[in-house]
């Protein structure tokens, strides 16, 4: 069978018998420290490898990929890796490209622009300076690597070119621009630069649906930039966009966060009045927000709700709503959450443990306190330092009441 052959530098060849000299040594070492320190070869070298179990993988300075004219994708794509790797991107090393694959499909650009991120760029403009066209999905990935690599004005740049290259804009490549935004250091203004592609969107007339609206919302709850993420919610339903569960759930979450109780219940009602019925994380999200709130009547009401629609409290439930009882020193009602929990199968662990403990010592109980520390090294619940500490804040301050 015919076989491709690929030209290799120096370096590359010394990489090559090392690899194929140092790995039979390995087995010779005891331990790892006694090993020598040659690199393990990583992925993109693993055709290298596999080549040097075969007869004639290097003839004349050349890598030997066996087999037909048309080899194993993966194989070439593997290849095209391995010359990126070692060579800095010049001619010598696009034109040996170029002689092992002589016309390029989307299938393995996209391949290669994945499988080695770090030259991923040079890659996407040499191949489309060599009259390769790139489709949605090179540009995508391409996007892709560059905002996972916080390159964001070089990814605004790919997306924003694609235009004058006949390729439709959509929604999901904005999206993804947002997102790489939402990811990058404080030092930029992230909210600003987000509403500034947001609104490219609109300009473009690439339209703007639910999914891109969370997107953008997601990053100004996250920048807590509260009273935007309300007229931002107000502009969503004037353009006619309507909120998905999952947009409720954003902004419930954002504005428990910041302790704006009356604004996240209204967004709780109006969740539940689009008849998207609230799931144990909402409800979560909304009791430990009137627990940090103290305002433990609403914190019955919801847990009474969640009973009625036959959803069982988990183990985040009980503990916040025990936390709530402890903040407002009502430990006789801790006490019985933590009986019911047990009765319902819902093991206690260290952080409902140390709540009651916390409680216990803050109303001057430490003869309680103390029955929960046997209780739950009885449970296997090792007590850390947090235990100790509070145990013994709690004794000092009953002698400094002496």
């Amino acid at each position: 069978m015919a076989s491709l052959y690929i030209p290799l530098s120096k370096p590359q060849l010394l990489k090559y018998y090392f690899h194929r000299i140092s790995k039979p040594l390995h087995r010779f070492y005891s331990s790892a420290a006694d090993k020598p320190p040659y690199e393990e070869t990583p992925d993109p070298k693993t055709y290298i490898a596999t080549c040097g179990s075969q007869a004639g993988a290097i003839e004349n300075g050349k890598l030997r990929i066996p087999g037909e004219h048309n080899p194993n994708p993966d194989k070439v794509r593997d290849a095209i890796c391995i010359m990126m790797e070692d060579d800095e991107w010049s001619t010598r090393l696009q034109t040996s490209i170029r002689n092992l694959v002589p016309l390029l499909d989307h299938n393995l650009v996209s391949s290669v622009l994945n499988r080695y991120p770090n030259r991923a760029l040079e890659f996407f403009q040499w191949v489309e300076g060599s009259g390769f066209k790139h489709d949605r999905e090179t540009h995508y990935k391409m996007i892709e690597i560059l905002c996972i690599d916080h390159r964001l004005e070089d990814a605004k740049r790919i997306l924003l070119g694609m235009s004058k290259k006949g390729i439709d804009y959509d929604e999901d490549l904005f999206v993804l621009l947002i997102h790489g935004y939402s990811k990058v250091n404080r030092k930029w203004d992230i909210v600003k630069n987000c509403v500034k592609i947001f609104s490219k969107m609109e300009e473009l007339g690439v339209p703007r649906t639910i999914k891109s609206y969370n997107s953008m919302l997601q990053v100004i709850i996250s920048e807590k930039k509260f009273t935007m993420a309300e007229k931002f919610f107000d502009k969503m339903l004037s353009e006619g966009v309507v909120p998905s569960k999952h947009t409720y759930t954003l902004v419930i979450s954002g504005f428990c966060r910041s302790s704006r109780m009356e604004t996240a219940n209204r967004f709780f009602e109006d969740m539940k009045s689009q008849n998207y019925l609230p799931d144990i994380a909402v409800y979560n999200t909304m009791i430990n927000g009137y627990v940090q709130a103290k305002k433990m009547e609403e914190v019955e009401s919801l847990l009474m709700e969640m009973k009625e629609r036959k959803m069982e409290p988990s183990l985040v439930t009980y503990n916040s709503v025990i936390n709530g009882y402890a903040k407002v020193r009502k430990m006789e009602d801790s006490e019985k959450l933590l009986k019911e929990m047990k009765a319902r199968n819902v093991e206690p662990n260290l952080s409902t443990y140390n709540t009651m403990i916390n409680g216990y010592t803050v109303v001057g109980k430490m003869e309680d306190a103390q029955k929960l520390v046997v209780e739950m090294t009885g449970r296997n619940i090792e007590p850390d330092l947090l235990t100790y500490v509070t145990m013994i804040k709690g004794r000092l301050k009953i002698m400094s009441r002496i």
